[in-house]
């Protein structure tokens, strides 16, 4: 029901943040010229 709804929204927004946050940790990675971690926190997103 109303729950259920209300959970489900949460959780995609909560990923919604987790997603923005893992593209500026990626972002600054490449900016640091980081390729490990580029690679290992673009990997992260994919499996999200």
């Amino acid at each position: 029901g109303d729950e259920t709804r209300r959970a489900k929204a949460l959780y995609r927004i909560y990923s919604k943040e987790e997603d923005v946050d893992l593209m500026f940790q990626i972002v600054k990675a490449r900016a640091d010229k980081d390729t490990a971690k580029d690679a290992f926190l673009t990997q992260k997103l994919r499996d999200l």
